[in-house]
């Protein structure tokens, strides 16, 4: 498994969409990005824009649970997604969300101490 690049770190404002997007947009003067409108339909927030990546801001319902893709988590590029995942379910790794196919498909799953890592196909690999 090769990981090209990140892809986008997450984090939940739960109830507090206004407050959060006031602060990174005017405060921080980051700008935004547009979402997908599937996303755009499902969950709330927005994508800010850095110049080497995004942030990803979810105003959704989120309990704590590690592995839940609207908690904290990292996204990473990887060069191959389907041998990603068959080497780390190989080596016992569990995921606990996938959705897609080919190209889209995107797993998430926690390392050992916990923390929610999200992996997608590099669409430039």
């Amino acid at each position: 498994m090769k990981i090209t690049r990140i892809n986008h770190a997450a984090i939940n404002c739960q109830g507090k969409w206004e407050e959060t997007r006031v602060f990174y947009t005017q405060l921080l003067g980051i700008g935004t990005s547009p979402r997908p409108e599937f996303i755009e339909k499902a969950i709330g927030g927005c994508w800010l824009q850095l110049p080497n990546g995004q942030v990803h801001v979810i105003d959704a319902s989120y309990d704590g649970s590690p592995g839940a893709p609207v908690g904290p988590h990292v996204s990473y590029y990887v060069d191959n997604l389907a041998g990603a995942e068959s080497e780390l379910t190989s080596n016992g790794v569990t995921f606990t969300a996938a959705m897609g196919e080919g190209a889209d498909r995107i797993l998430w799953f926690t390392d050992p101490a916990g923390n929610t890592v999200e992996l997608q196909q590099d669409p430039e690999a």
